[in-house]
């Protein structure tokens, strides 16, 4: 058996280990127009870890190579893309030693309207050791594996099953996460690899009613099971008393039993963009504002270092005519990217950043009506 061992992670010429954080919303859509899928998420983490996060592309055909190890840096798992797919990338500090230029990402959607997205998980923990290195999945390999490999939910599930999911020792604790995955049907997954009771990390994948009966509403700790149960403390709440009692922090369990809540009781809006606007409608009201949400992390030799854990991205995600509808934190513009209008057979080495900035004015953050009032 193979252990697979880390060292310290190098990012921006400092050594840190970030501590608590909230980070990110999740849901699909519940009465969305007949024929639309529609699906959204939050991603909120701390600010130095999303400084060079970027939309990319990848091609149907582009081969990938998964880790089996980092020290040495050996090779995983193979595969050559079924589908094309469009990503948040991100992770690009923590690897940049490792399997140069090969993306990590934290949420991927595919042309056959397929979605994979990494949230936060504090009770994250996934195997550390391995018996077959090409059979190895590194585990931030997992939404762009899933994208470009699967087109349905029991495929992923076939998938998952055929695979040796691991990440080194101290990264998982690192950066805890666990997987809610969405297909063009409506149908959502959600995957968690957490410790048993014999401290041993397990997957466990919950599907079916469980998770679709809620509309894969996801947000962060505690585990899923545990968020479903509290859920049914607010089964009263609902909008002929105003939702009552509906908690409104930033807390983990406060987003997902708001989010459940206001998805369960949306109804369609009636014009062509109306599933699109009211996907971002509901994920306002989960959206952290900086100053809201304080954090820390702690750099080996200094100490603590406080920062804010905050909405830096906000995507809405059409399954039926794969898409991303997104905005940022600088730029609350809605910006679109057209699936229909790429070549999924051909490379795109150009990235989009997530959020443009303003001093370099890669992209105006508002339109100026003024000339309305001005004398001609």
């Amino acid at each position: 058996m193979r252990n697979c061992t880390w060292v310290a992670i190098a990012i921006i010429g400092i050594l840190f280990v970030i501590f608590p954080v909230s980070g990110c919303s999740e849901f699909i859509l519940k009465n969305s127009s007949p024929d639309n899928v529609i699906s959204g998420r939050t991603i909120d983490f701390l600010y130095s870890t999303l400084t060079d996060t970027n939309f990319a592309m990848e091609p149907k055909g582009q081969n990938d190579i998964s880790l089996s190890s980092l020290i040495p840096d050996e090779p995983g798992l193979s595969w050559n893309n079924t589908y094309g797919f469009v990503g948040v990338a991100n992770f690009a500090g923590i690897m940049q030693e490792y399997n140069e230029g090969h993306l990590y990402y934290l949420d991927v959607l595919n042309e056959a309207g397929l979605s994979a997205s990494f949230l936060w998980l504090n009770e994250a923990q996934f195997p550390h050791n391995i018996t077959n290195p090409q059979n190895a999945l590194f585990y931030l390999d997992l939404p762009g594996w899933i994208a470009g490999n699967f087109k349905t939910l029991d495929e992923v599930k076939e998938g998952l099953s055929s695979v040796e999911i691991w990440a080194p020792e101290g990264l998982d604790s690192t950066y805890p996460l666990h997987l809610c995955v969405h297909d063009a049907s409506k149908k959502s997954m959600i995957i968690e690899w957490v410790e048993d009771e014999n401290n041993n990390p397990v997957m466990n994948i919950y599907d079916g009613d469980m998770v679709d009966d809620n509309y894969g509403v996801m947000t962060n700790s505690p585990v899923y099971p545990l968020q479903l149960a509290s859920l049914e403390n607010y089964k009263n709440s609902m909008p002929e008393n105003h939702f009552e009692g509906l908690p409104g922090g930033v807390s983990m369990s406060d987003r997902f039993i708001r989010l459940s809540k206001l998805n369960e009781y949306n109804q369609q809006i009636p014009y062509e963009m109306g599933d699109i606007s009211q996907a971002f409608h509901l994920l306002n009201s989960v959206d952290v504002a900086f100053g809201n949400e304080p954090s820390f992390f702690e750099i080996r030799g200094v100490g603590s270092i406080p920062g804010d854990d905050y909405t830096y991205l906000t995507v809405v995600r059409d399954h039926t005519n794969p898409a991303y509808y997104y905005r940022s934190w600088r730029d609350q513009s809605i910006r679109k990217i057209d699936f229909s209008k790429i070549d999924f057979m051909k490379d795109a080495s150009d990235l989009i950043p997530v959020d443009p900035n303003p001093v370099l004015e890669m992209s105006p953050l508002y339109t100026d009506l003024t000339y309305f009032f001005q004398e001609m």
